[in-house]
């Protein structure tokens, strides 16, 4: 059962077989901002929330209710124009840029006594993450989404015992907070799509972090760096467009997950350590 406010209740208990009912959607990207967007012709709003209609438009999602743990996966497209954008991009290009990764997309239908009037309620249909892009086009990019219980797909038991840390960099159980190791930087003479000029570029310092840029035409674009050489970040993966001089970003260090120089150590972090030196090899352990 789906829940239901008293007043859509009441609504939904006499509906007309015409009423009036739209889908809305709400992509939630990894930094927490979110986009609303409904398939009406006109703006739908959800309480504070505007659902404009000149936007994305998602086609191909069914709705799918069953007893058990199976995840809901579905193959679906997002639409969009060439004037659309996401963080200041155009969407399609967002998506090449990786501005998906993490993403979580809801769909909730809308209750409406009218076009134009404010929903009486709405009932969630569809919550759950964005698994795979299988294809983008200049105006179509075909995604697949499921549910949240993929989460379950993990393998177990979940404590094991292993030379290298368990926890990942900057999580629950490492216990460090990202926005404190973040370092402000800009783009210097001779960097490239495929390497970052930074004069704070310390030797293997930002190895393995990650690199965000904040400003110029790779704003919102995400990178992981595999090193930093004292003179460069190179990039795990090269940039769509080349960076300007004096680009604003924000770099990250990594993690190897040991207790040497490249992992905890590097952050004082040696406490909160979840890894084991003397795990025998495979061979060993038979």
């Amino acid at each position: 059962m789906k829940p239901a406010s008293t007043a859509l209740a009441t609504f939904l208990a006499s509906l007309p077989r015409n009423g009036i009912m739209a889908d809305c959607y709400t992509l939630t990207l990894s930094n927490g901002d979110a986009f609303y967007f409904t398939d009406a012709d006109v703006p739908v709003v959800i309480g504070s929330t505007v659902f404009v209609a000149s936007s994305l438009r998602v086609q191909g999602m069914q709705y799918s209710s069953s007893i058990g743990a199976d995840v809901d996966e579905q193959d679906i497209s997002i639409l969009a124009s060439g004037t659309d954008t996401i963080l200041g991009v155009p969407v399609m290009q967002a998506f090449v840029q990786g501005v998906l990764d993490g993403a979580y997309l809801q769909r909730d239908r809308g209750f409406l006594p009218a076009w134009g009037s404010a929903a009486i309620g709405s009932l969630p249909l569809f919550h759950g993450r964005v698994s795979t892009i299988e294809s983008i086009g200049d105006l179509e990019a075909k995604i697949k989404v499921k549910s949240d219980l993929v989460v379950l797909d993990a393998d177990f038991p979940r404590n094991i015992y292993s030379a290298a840390c368990l926890h990942v960099l900057f999580d629950s159980g490492c216990g460090l907070n990202k926005a404190s190791y973040g370092m402000t930087g800009v783009t210097a003479t001779g960097s490239t799509i495929s390497k970052i000029a930074w004069s704070a570029a310390s030797l293997g310092t930002y190895n393995q972090g990650t690199l965000e840029f904040t400003s110029g035409v790779n704003a919102g674009v995400t990178r992981n760096i595999t090193q930093s050489d004292g003179t460069y970040l190179w990039l795990s993966y090269p940039l769509d467009n080349p960076p300007g001089i004096g680009d604003g970003f924000i770099a990250y260090p990594g993690c190897d997950h040991t207790a040497g120089a490249g992992g905890c150590s590097k952050f004082s972090n040696l406490a909160n350590r979840r890894s084991f030196d003397f795990v025998p090899p495979p061979s060993a352990a038979l």
